[in-house]
């Protein structure tokens, strides 16, 4: 009878050494590998809001080098019930201005983001107009506000930032999340990247 392995090593000792895992760890493993991962998507998920007024959620992205760069969201209210469709109610968006920018007609050389919110039942576009630090902003206001609608003064970008463009149906709500400029020997400096968050809400 040999009641060990070779050179009097048990047969635990030799699987150890082997690498080789018994069989009864294996649930324990694959069980806590399976959690983890299940922890990893769950962070991963997005956050639900807890404001009942919520309709959608958007992110605007600028980056240098796009050429006559814009981008827009389509609102649409949820269904209140299975087998119902969903309604448009406005849009939202962000995007250069070469007609008050006129720089920005160079992909690399913008100082000016207009972010709007089309309110479909007042059919009227509310804007706020986003600049690089050391703009004219007063100059630049009487120019905005003889071309069109615009929600409030010109606004410094800066990460953080937050504002609002109310509207009759919609109220959008805004925060920067990130920006950077490009290097500049005089300000105001062109823009490198603007991230912006957008969160549409019914406006009662």
């Amino acid at each position: 009878f040999d009641g060990g392995g070779i050179d009097g090593e048990t047969d635990e000792e030799e699987d150890e050494e082997s690498g080789f895992f018994p069989a009864i760890l294996l649930p324990t493993v694959k069980g806590v590998l399976s959690g983890w991962r299940r922890s990893e998507e769950e962070e991963s998920r997005p956050i639900p809001s807890k404001d009942k007024r919520e309709i959608g959620r958007y992110v605007a992205e600028y980056h240098v080098g796009i050429a006559a760069y814009t981008q827009s969201f389509t609102i649409v209210s949820a269904p209140q019930q299975e087998g119902e469709e969903s309604v448009p109610l406005g849009a939202c968006g962000m995007g250069i201005d070469e007609n008050l920018d006129k720089s920005a007609a160079n992909s690399n050389n913008v100082h000016v983001l207009d972010v709007w919110l089309y309110d479909g039942t007042s059919v009227r576009t509310e804007s706020q107009y986003l600049v690089s630090p050391g703009m004219d902003k007063e100059g630049f206001s009487v120019q905005a506000k003889s071309a069109g609608t615009v929600t409030g003064e010109p606004l410094d970008i800066a990460p953080g930032l937050f504002f609002r463009l109310p509207a009759k149906s919609l109220v959008l709500e805004c925060r920067i999340l990130a920006a950077e400029f490009l290097a500049s020997e005089s300000a105001p400096s062109p823009l490198r990247t603007v991230r912006v968050e957008m969160k549409a809400l019914a406006a009662r």
